[in-house]
Protein backbone atom coordinates (compact mmCIF):
# COMPACT_ATOMS: atom_id res chain seq x y z
CA UNK A 1 0.00 0.00 0.00
CA UNK A 2 1.00 3.54 -0.27
CA UNK A 3 0.38 4.30 3.34
CA UNK A 4 3.66 2.09 3.64
CA UNK A 5 6.25 3.35 1.41
CA UNK A 6 5.17 7.07 2.67
CA UNK A 7 5.67 5.82 6.55
CA UNK A 8 8.55 4.21 5.94
CA UNK A 9 10.11 7.25 3.77
CA UNK A 10 9.47 9.10 6.83
CA UNK A 11 11.10 6.43 8.98
CA UNK A 12 14.30 6.11 7.27
CA UNK A 13 14.55 10.65 6.45
CA UNK A 14 14.64 10.61 10.51
CA UNK A 15 17.28 8.02 10.84
CA UNK A 16 19.21 9.92 8.33
CA UNK A 17 18.89 13.29 10.48
CA UNK A 18 21.81 13.49 12.68
CA UNK A 19 20.50 16.79 14.74
CA UNK A 20 18.06 15.76 16.78
CA UNK A 21 18.18 15.76 20.57
CA UNK A 22 15.79 12.41 21.10
CA UNK A 23 14.84 9.78 18.13
CA UNK A 24 13.70 6.75 19.12
CA UNK A 25 11.82 4.37 16.30
CA UNK A 26 10.13 1.21 17.10
CA UNK A 27 9.42 -0.17 13.76
CA UNK A 28 10.34 -3.91 13.64
CA UNK A 29 6.98 -5.59 13.04
CA UNK A 30 5.76 -2.66 10.82
CA UNK A 31 9.14 -3.68 8.48
CA UNK A 32 8.49 -7.48 8.45
CA UNK A 33 4.86 -6.85 7.38
CA UNK A 34 6.46 -3.90 4.75
CA UNK A 35 8.99 -6.46 3.21
CA UNK A 36 6.38 -9.09 2.86
CA UNK A 37 5.75 -9.81 -0.49
CA UNK A 38 2.37 -10.85 0.53
CA UNK A 39 1.04 -10.02 3.71
CA UNK A 40 -1.93 -12.17 5.21
CA UNK A 41 -4.62 -11.86 7.29
CA UNK A 42 -4.96 -14.21 10.53
CA UNK A 43 -7.94 -15.53 10.67
CA UNK A 44 -9.26 -13.10 13.54
CA UNK A 45 -8.68 -10.84 11.13
CA UNK A 46 -10.30 -12.31 8.10
CA UNK A 47 -13.51 -12.67 10.35
CA UNK A 48 -13.63 -9.12 11.32
CA UNK A 49 -13.37 -8.36 7.35
CA UNK A 50 -16.23 -10.48 6.59
CA UNK A 51 -18.64 -9.14 10.15
CA UNK A 52 -17.85 -5.77 8.66
CA UNK A 53 -17.71 -5.93 5.05
CA UNK A 54 -14.81 -4.46 4.24
CA UNK A 55 -11.83 -4.67 1.50
CA UNK A 56 -8.37 -5.88 2.09
CA UNK A 57 -7.53 -2.59 1.15
CA UNK A 58 -9.03 -0.99 4.45
CA UNK A 59 -7.98 -3.56 6.56
CA UNK A 60 -4.28 -3.53 5.44
CA UNK A 61 -3.99 -0.85 7.41
CA UNK A 62 -4.02 -2.81 10.98
CA UNK A 63 -0.45 -4.03 10.16
CA UNK A 64 0.60 -0.25 10.43
CA UNK A 65 -0.19 -1.06 14.67
CA UNK A 66 2.61 -1.09 16.83
CA UNK A 67 4.62 1.33 14.95
CA UNK A 68 5.95 4.04 17.45
CA UNK A 69 7.96 6.89 16.23
CA UNK A 70 9.75 9.68 19.00
CA UNK A 71 11.57 12.95 18.12
CA UNK A 72 12.50 15.81 19.79
CA UNK A 73 14.53 18.71 18.77
CA UNK A 74 16.11 20.81 21.21
CA UNK A 75 16.04 24.50 21.22
CA UNK A 76 18.65 25.86 18.45
CA UNK A 77 19.15 29.55 16.12
CA UNK A 78 17.23 29.62 12.98
CA UNK A 79 18.60 30.52 9.70
CA UNK A 80 17.80 34.28 10.61
CA UNK A 81 20.22 34.14 13.84
CA UNK A 82 16.73 33.61 16.24
CA UNK A 83 16.11 31.47 18.95
CA UNK A 84 13.87 28.72 18.50
CA UNK A 85 12.60 26.87 20.48
CA UNK A 86 12.19 23.08 21.40
CA UNK A 87 10.01 21.30 19.55
CA UNK A 88 8.68 17.81 19.97
CA UNK A 89 6.71 15.24 17.32
CA UNK A 90 6.12 11.34 17.26
CA UNK A 91 3.06 8.50 16.95
CA UNK A 92 2.41 5.31 18.14
CA UNK A 93 -0.25 3.61 16.38
CA UNK A 94 -3.02 0.85 18.01
CA UNK A 95 -4.50 -2.08 16.35
CA UNK A 96 -8.03 -1.49 14.77
CA UNK A 97 -8.72 -5.23 15.75
CA UNK A 98 -7.51 -4.75 19.32
CA UNK A 99 -9.73 -1.29 19.41
CA UNK A 100 -12.80 -3.72 18.04
CA UNK A 101 -12.40 -6.42 19.77
CA UNK A 102 -10.81 -5.53 23.50
CA UNK A 103 -12.41 -3.73 26.33
CA UNK A 104 -11.78 -0.12 25.26
CA UNK A 105 -8.80 1.61 27.15
CA UNK A 106 -10.05 4.40 29.15
CA UNK A 107 -7.23 7.43 27.79
CA UNK A 108 -8.70 10.14 29.98
CA UNK A 109 -8.34 8.23 33.60
CA UNK A 110 -4.98 10.51 33.89
CA UNK A 111 -6.73 13.76 33.26
CA UNK A 112 -10.08 13.65 34.95
CA UNK A 113 -8.64 16.75 37.54
CA UNK A 114 -8.85 18.76 34.35
CA UNK A 115 -12.63 18.93 35.34
CA UNK A 116 -12.06 21.09 38.05
CA UNK A 117 -10.92 23.90 35.97
CA UNK A 118 -12.49 23.76 32.78
CA UNK A 119 -15.69 21.22 32.99
CA UNK A 120 -16.78 19.35 29.81
CA UNK A 121 -18.88 20.52 27.72
CA UNK A 122 -22.15 18.50 27.28
CA UNK A 123 -21.25 17.54 23.78
CA UNK A 124 -17.76 16.27 24.04
CA UNK A 125 -18.93 14.14 27.07
CA UNK A 126 -21.40 12.00 25.12
CA UNK A 127 -18.98 11.86 22.28
CA UNK A 128 -16.02 10.90 24.11
CA UNK A 129 -17.81 8.16 25.45
CA UNK A 130 -17.76 6.40 21.83
CA UNK A 131 -13.81 7.15 20.68
CA UNK A 132 -10.78 5.02 21.41
CA UNK A 133 -7.52 6.44 20.57
CA UNK A 134 -5.90 5.46 17.60
CA UNK A 135 -2.86 7.36 17.62
CA UNK A 136 -0.68 9.56 20.42
CA UNK A 137 2.77 11.06 20.02
CA UNK A 138 3.30 8.63 23.02
CA UNK A 139 2.04 5.63 24.00
CA UNK A 140 -0.15 5.25 27.23
CA UNK A 141 2.34 3.49 29.35
CA UNK A 142 5.18 5.99 28.47
CA UNK A 143 6.09 8.28 31.54
CA UNK A 144 6.18 11.32 29.56
CA UNK A 145 2.19 10.55 28.16
CA UNK A 146 0.83 13.50 26.30
CA UNK A 147 -2.83 14.29 26.76
CA UNK A 148 -3.88 14.25 23.12
CA UNK A 149 -4.99 11.58 21.05
CA UNK A 150 -5.94 11.22 17.80
CA UNK A 151 -9.73 9.12 18.32
CA UNK A 152 -11.72 6.64 16.25
CA UNK A 153 -15.19 6.61 16.88
CA UNK A 154 -16.61 3.11 17.50
CA UNK A 155 -20.34 1.99 15.94
CA UNK A 156 -21.63 -1.37 16.54
CA UNK A 157 -20.53 -3.28 12.72
CA UNK A 158 -18.81 -0.72 10.90
CA UNK A 159 -15.34 -0.21 10.41
CA UNK A 160 -14.38 2.65 11.76
CA UNK A 161 -13.59 6.10 9.62
CA UNK A 162 -14.52 8.29 11.85
CA UNK A 163 -11.57 10.95 13.43
CA UNK A 164 -11.70 12.88 15.62
CA UNK A 165 -8.71 15.17 18.20
CA UNK A 166 -8.97 14.67 22.08
CA UNK A 167 -6.75 17.51 23.18
CA UNK A 168 -6.83 17.91 27.12
CA UNK A 169 -10.29 18.28 27.87
CA UNK A 170 -11.75 19.30 24.31
CA UNK A 171 -12.61 17.45 21.24
CA UNK A 172 -12.61 18.37 17.78
CA UNK A 173 -13.83 16.52 14.47
CA UNK A 174 -11.24 15.81 11.82
CA UNK A 175 -12.19 16.31 8.18
CA UNK A 176 -10.28 12.91 6.86
CA UNK A 177 -12.76 10.35 5.32
CA UNK A 178 -9.78 7.55 5.21
CA UNK A 179 -7.13 6.65 6.62
CA UNK A 180 -4.85 6.85 3.67
CA UNK A 181 -5.60 11.40 4.23
CA UNK A 182 -5.30 10.76 7.48
CA UNK A 183 -1.37 9.76 7.13
CA UNK A 184 -0.71 12.06 4.40
CA UNK A 185 -1.73 15.19 6.43
CA UNK A 186 0.18 13.49 9.77
CA UNK A 187 3.16 12.72 7.29
CA UNK A 188 2.87 16.32 5.99
CA UNK A 189 3.61 18.01 9.45
CA UNK A 190 6.21 15.61 10.40
CA UNK A 191 4.08 14.51 13.34
CA UNK A 192 4.94 17.11 15.20
CA UNK A 193 2.99 17.54 18.67
CA UNK A 194 -0.67 19.07 18.10
CA UNK A 195 -0.02 18.61 14.37
CA UNK A 196 -4.09 17.95 14.49
CA UNK A 197 -4.96 21.95 14.90
CA UNK A 198 -3.97 22.37 11.58
CA UNK A 199 -6.71 20.49 10.13
CA UNK A 200 -9.44 21.91 12.55
CA UNK A 201 -11.32 25.38 10.78
CA UNK A 202 -9.56 27.99 12.29
CA UNK A 203 -12.67 29.58 13.49
CA UNK A 204 -13.47 26.78 15.63
CA UNK A 205 -10.05 26.79 17.37
CA UNK A 206 -10.83 30.77 18.26
CA UNK A 207 -14.49 30.16 19.35
CA UNK A 208 -14.04 26.95 21.48
CA UNK A 209 -10.58 28.01 23.24
CA UNK A 210 -11.51 31.71 23.89
CA UNK A 211 -11.09 31.97 27.88
CA UNK A 212 -10.88 28.92 28.71
CA UNK A 213 -8.34 27.77 31.40
CA UNK A 214 -5.15 27.72 30.22
CA UNK A 215 -4.34 24.80 32.88
CA UNK A 216 -6.54 22.11 30.52
CA UNK A 217 -3.37 22.97 27.69
CA UNK A 218 -1.06 20.39 28.19
CA UNK A 219 2.02 22.03 25.59
CA UNK A 220 4.65 23.93 27.08
CA UNK A 221 4.54 28.02 27.12
CA UNK A 222 7.78 30.11 27.36
CA UNK A 223 5.73 32.87 26.88
CA UNK A 224 3.10 32.65 29.67
CA UNK A 225 5.57 33.56 32.74
CA UNK A 226 6.09 30.63 35.62
CA UNK A 227 3.86 28.28 33.16
CA UNK A 228 4.32 24.70 34.89
CA UNK A 229 1.68 21.93 34.03
CA UNK A 230 2.62 20.62 38.20
CA UNK A 231 0.78 23.89 39.91
CA UNK A 232 -2.10 26.02 39.18
CA UNK A 233 -1.68 29.92 39.19
CA UNK A 234 -4.88 31.39 39.23
CA UNK A 235 -2.81 34.53 39.08
CA UNK A 236 -1.87 33.66 35.08
CA UNK A 237 -4.67 35.37 32.87
CA UNK A 238 -3.79 33.90 29.78
CA UNK A 239 -6.37 31.28 27.74
CA UNK A 240 -5.88 27.92 26.04
CA UNK A 241 -6.19 30.13 22.92
CA UNK A 242 -2.65 32.09 23.76
CA UNK A 243 -1.04 28.39 24.13
CA UNK A 244 -2.26 27.37 21.37
CA UNK A 245 -1.75 29.90 19.34
CA UNK A 246 2.22 30.31 20.66
CA UNK A 247 2.36 26.59 19.89
CA UNK A 248 1.62 26.94 15.68
CA UNK A 249 3.60 29.84 15.67
CA UNK A 250 6.58 27.88 16.88
CA UNK A 251 5.31 24.91 14.57
CA UNK A 252 6.10 27.41 11.26
CA UNK A 253 9.14 28.74 12.63
CA UNK A 254 10.85 25.32 13.59
CA UNK A 255 9.82 22.81 11.24
CA UNK A 256 11.57 24.22 7.78
CA UNK A 257 14.47 24.40 9.59
CA UNK A 258 14.03 20.99 11.51
CA UNK A 259 12.89 19.67 7.97
CA UNK A 260 14.56 21.77 5.25
CA UNK A 261 13.64 19.29 2.56
CA UNK A 262 9.99 19.53 3.54
CA UNK A 263 7.10 21.92 2.11
CA UNK A 264 5.10 23.40 5.05
CA UNK A 265 3.40 26.43 3.05
CA UNK A 266 0.04 24.70 3.62
CA UNK A 267 1.29 25.19 7.35
CA UNK A 268 1.70 28.81 6.94
CA UNK A 269 -1.10 29.46 5.37
CA UNK A 270 -3.37 28.30 7.99
CA UNK A 271 -1.27 30.11 10.35
CA UNK A 272 -1.89 33.30 8.50
CA UNK A 273 -5.62 32.80 8.79
CA UNK A 274 -5.30 31.78 11.76
CA UNK A 275 -3.37 34.13 13.63
CA UNK A 276 -5.50 37.06 11.87
CA UNK A 277 -8.48 35.90 13.71
CA UNK A 278 -6.47 35.18 17.09
CA UNK A 279 -5.50 39.12 16.75
CA UNK A 280 -9.20 40.28 16.15
CA UNK A 281 -10.54 37.85 19.36
CA UNK A 282 -7.86 39.50 21.70
CA UNK A 283 -9.21 43.31 20.53
CA UNK A 284 -12.67 42.78 21.21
Amino acid sequence: MVIFNKLNHYIEELRDEKQFSELKIQDALFKSYLNEDEKEFSNELKDIEDKLKINDSELYVDFISGLRVRWRKSGFKGNDGNWINPLRGGLCIKSIYGMLTSEKQNFLEKYEDYEAYEPYSEEDFKLINQLAWYDSPTSLIDSDITPYFTCLKLEKEKFPNEFYFYDSHFVYKLPFTNYESYFDALLASSAVECWQFFYIEPQELIDRNLGKNYFTVFLRSDKIENHSMLHYKPEIEADRLDIIHEHLELCVKALPEIFPKMDFSYHKNYFEKFNALYLESKIK
